[in-house]
């Protein structure tokens, strides 16, 4: 049976192994009918968890979060609503659960509320808290799907890793459709096979955890720094005084996934979670890696170009590459960490070149980009020395041999393959119309390269999302 068939199913098992390990409660949004609550019950039966369902179109503020009621007392006193007791029996017997919140977008606001209290706090009313060991996922659709009333408000979207099941054209789910029906009807069972196994590999002591942050805290604060509204780029400046984040579950763009914004909340949220992927050794490549950045930073402070949706897009990109970068060296550095590895590791923080980006040509691109955010582009000597560095490592004439040379790094590839494409993007929009036949010839370079390497990269980004 081919891999391919489990690809999202697989993904959803290893965010809520994630979410289960780190604390951070887990959004699942897609279209309907891909699996969402199957593979939610499907991990909970493998892994012995009772899973208490919540679908708040259902329920009132009281049926979630606990009644207010005379008892006799000379105050109110709290009565526990049925799914708590229903999970407090379960702990009893010593097995664990899971709270679902199901249908999060049909949910209106004023439960909505209770909904956010509950994720956050992991308390009902009267101080109860949820078991230690319960585990917080909740699944919505689209706003596509739902009626036009139907909304997530981004206080709630903020309080999860937001995980959208949506393939794209480069998803071996979506190429292989013909295979993938094949497979799918040949009986009238769900396709269950081959489910993931998850070992705990290692978990970091006081002094890891210590150089996981600083080096993590200086990675960050280069990639702030670079995003900054000071650089007067509009390379998605973060400003934390926006205040526009209403709709960001409903965006009128070309980007039909929804991202999380950068606040407090979601850094810790993002630090936690790569941690937890560290100690559970997943690859940097691994697609899962690359969904919890966008569900967690991936809109930044929402300040991206909103007046040209190619900009708007290739923004995020950008943004997005970077950051995986950051993500990358950290699951790099402490995947396989050991104490003799600490002296290193502390090194590299005290050391940390803000730059070092810079050096590879995905850096290159991305510093061009900056510089010339504001003005038009023409051909010049810069423009032609950064030309000549992409033709050398994407040498049309020696195709095999490159190819061979690039994979060798798939992930520095697809990063420097995507800034091609940002670059192509940039200059298609702020080319200058004094030497328009030059740069029509270097956009049919770039062109060129994209066109040739393009099957590679498609084979590169479809098995990183395998592995």
């Amino acid at each position: 049976m081919s891999q391919n068939v489990n690809i999202i199913r697989d993904q959803i098992f290893t965010c809520i192994e994630i979410s289960k390990r780190s604390k951070v409660p887990m959004l699942f949004i897609s279209n309907p009918g891909y699996g969402k609550t199957t593979s939610i019950n499907l991990y909970a039966k493998k892994n012995g968890y009772h899973v208490e369902t919540l679908i708040g179109s259902h329920y009132s503020q009281d049926e979630i979060l606990g009644f207010q009621a005379n008892t006799g007392e000379k105050h109110l006193s709290i009565l526990e609503p049925e799914w708590f007791t229903r999970i407090k029996i379960a702990k009893s017997k010593n097995i664990p659960s899971i709270l679902f919140l199901d249908e999060l977008s049909t949910v209106s606001p004023s439960v909505q509320g209770a909904l956010l209290q509950l994720c956050f706090e992991r308390k009902i009313r009267g101080g109860k808290s949820l078991p230690e060991d319960c585990i917080v996922i909740a699944a919505a659709n689209y706003k596509q799907n739902l009626p036009g009333f139907s909304d997530i408000i981004a206080p709630e979207l903020n309080r999860f890793c937001i995980i959208n099941i949506l393939p794209s054209i480069n998803n071996s789910l979506y190429n292989n459709a013909i295979s993938i029906l094949d497979e799918f009807t040949q009986d009238f069972h769900e396709v269950t096979s081959n489910l993931p196994e998850f070992k705990i590999n290692r978990q970091f002591n006081p002094t890891e955890e210590k150089e996981f942050l600083n080096i993590a805290r200086s990675k960050l604060k280069s990639l702030f720094q670079n995003h900054s509204l000071e650089k007067s780029t509009s390379l998605n400046p973060i400003d934390f005084r926006n205040i526009l984040y209403d709709g960001i579950y409903d965006r009128m763009d070309d980007l039909p996934e929804v991202y999380n914004f950068v606040s407090p909340r979601t850094i810790s949220y993002y630090l936690r979670v790569i941690k937890t992927i560290c100690e559970m050794g997943l690859s940097p490549d691994n697609r899962v890696v690359y969904k919890v950045e966008e569900g967690l930073l991936g809109l930044g402070t929402n300040s991206f170009n909103s007046d040209n949706p190619t900009a708007r897009k290739a923004q995020i990109k950008f943004f997005l590459t970077e950051l995986h970068n950051i993500s990358a060296n950290l699951i790099e550095c402490f995947s396989s960490t050991t104490s003799k590895d600490i002296t290193k590791l502390e090194e590299q923080a005290e050391t940390f070149d803000p730059t070092i980006y810079n050096n590879t040509l995905a850096g290159k691109i991305k510093n061009y980009i900056s510089e010339h955010d504001r003005t038009r582009i023409m051909m010049n000597s810069e423009l032609t020395s950064l030309l000549r560095k992409i033709g050398t490592t994407f040498d049309t004439t020696r195709y095999e041999y490159t190819v061979k040379k690039l994979n060798e790094n798939p992930s520095q590839f697809r990063s420097d393959y995507e800034s091609i494409m940002l670059l192509h993007e940039i200059i298609s929009d702020k080319r200058s119309s004094t030497n328009s036949y030059d740069i029509t010839m270097c956009l049919k370079s770039l062109k060129s390269i994209i066109n040739k390497f393009n099957s590679v990269y498609q084979k590169s980004f479809c098995d990183s999302l395998i592995n």
